[in-house]
């Protein structure tokens, strides 16, 4: 579709879409997808409904294969609506629309969009990152990775990363193979609506997320939350999808590592730091990362209720043979504290239930599987034989994690238990 086409089409298409049912204990606004193939208008599905406790209500939808879910519309219980899209591999070519209804949207806003002045796949290096607002338009295409859109006279804004197209590959990583499909903004008086135009997939994807308030999501004009957003980041050193996040990774850290490479990361680290450090109500956008990210750390957590890690450190791999699915604990910890934190912070019964198990693991490990100091001991790293102990990863840089780990869920629970396991890894 050209510039010229793409431009009368947003500024007056008319298509019926599917209607995202409103909640009936906050004001939400309505919300519709729609959806364009072939030219052809074809009607999204919804193929499940879920409540996570009191904090978002969640509709997915599918454009036609009920195994392939495209959009994830949550609800959350402070009114914004949080929705992940996915456009799957050996996809067509799709003109997907997503409308929210809130009418009055006729004064001027920003855009703010942001680039790269330096680019690096080690998370160790400081982003270089500019963010630049210009007047908002009717009509607007917006650039690749992140914008943020402020409008209206009540502060309402919306954030979108549209971080690219990715390839799954071998042991549990995926690599960016491209930039993201055209996407669009149209601003009428009775609903702003967000264009797609995403074209044929082979075995690559594309996925991405929203944020929609009627608030203001961000304070622009508080330099630390601009801060926090660039070192958050969201698009490129760290992407954020439904099932928790993904980390850039350097060349030859893990096995079948590539330039551009992400790797799953199960500790949740940077909503635990959202929650820790800018989960203030000024900072709604991040308030609304940690709620999206408790869902996923609660409900698409293993019965164990932790994660265990499925990329191979090819270092440890040439050392001790070391292979995938051990426990990780950095990021197992960092995991469980980000459930001891939404437990206390957040009331959260499902946070509460899963923060204990990880630490009765670590309570069962075997004295084999010890280095004892005096009365206090370290756990081993990799050297223990499988049959005697537990397959993981730990290390001296792990230890006080784990050792506030023990200490917040004491605090937590009130189980004098998990203090004395804390005294003896500080010991």
């Amino acid at each position: 579709m050209n510039k010229k086409l793409t431009l009368m089409f947003l500024t007056i298409f008319l298509v019926a879409g599917i209607q995202v049912q409103g909640g009936a204990d906050f004001p939400i606004p309505k919300v519709e997808i729609s959806l364009m193939s072939d030219g052809k208008h074809i009607e999204p599905r919804v193929i499940q409904y879920n409540q996570f406790e009191t904090f978002l209500t969640e509709e997915t939808f599918t454009f036609g294969n009920e195994n392939e879910p495209n959009v994830w519309v949550q609800k959350l219980n402070n009114g914004d609506i949080f929705i992940y899209y996915r456009q799957e591999q050996d996809a067509p070519g799709r003109i997907v629309t997503i409308d929210f209804f809130t009418p009055g949207v006729t004064e001027g806003g920003r855009y703010w969009s942001h680039e790269y002045k330096k680019r690096s796949n080690d998370i160790n290096d400081d982003l270089d990152v500019v963010y630049s607002p210009k007047d908002t338009q009717m009509a607007m295409s917006l650039n690749e990775g992140i914008a943020y859109i402020e409008f209206g006279e009540w502060q309402r804004s919306i954030f979108i990363s549209n971080p690219g197209r990715f390839k799954n590959r071998p042991v549990a990583l995926q690599k960016k193979v491209a930039g993201s499909s055209p996407a669009h903004i149209v601003i009428l008086p009775e609903k702003i609506s967000l264009v797609f135009e995403f074209s044929q997939t082979d075995s690559e994807f594309e996925e991405g997320f929203i944020v929609f308030s009627d608030k203001k999501l961000i304070p622009v004009e508080n330099e630390r939350s601009f801060k926090a957003l660039i070192a958050t980041d969201l698009n490129l050193i760290k992407k954020l999808t439904r099932d928790g996040w993904w980390y850039t990774t350097r060349v030859g850290d893990y096995k079948g590592s590539e330039e551009d490479c992400y790797y799953f990361n199960p500790g949740f680290y940077p909503s635990n730091n959202l929650i820790s450090w800018y989960c203030q109500p000024t900072n709604r956008l991040f308030s609304d990362v940690v709620l999206s990210s408790l869902r996923a750390a609660v409900q698409d957590s293993p019965e164990c209720g932790y994660h265990k890690s499925q990329v191979i450190p090819l270092m440890f791999y040439r050392w001790y043979g070391m292979t995938n699915d051990y426990i990780d604990t950095r990021f197992s910890v960092d995991g469980v504290r980000f459930l001891v934190k939404c437990a206390k912070m957040l009331d959260s019964p499902g946070a509460k239930k899963l923060s204990t198990l990880l630490a009765e693991k670590l309570m069962t490990i075997p004295d084999e599987q010890k280095t004892y100091i005096g009365d206090g001991y370290f756990l081993n790293d990799y050297i223990t034989p499988e049959p005697l102990g537990v397959k993981m990863h730990t290390s001296l840089n792990h230890a006080l994690c784990e050792i506030n780990y023990f200490l917040e869920l004491s605090e937590l629970t009130g189980e004098k238990k998990y203090v004395d396991v804390a005294n003896k890894i500080l010991l």
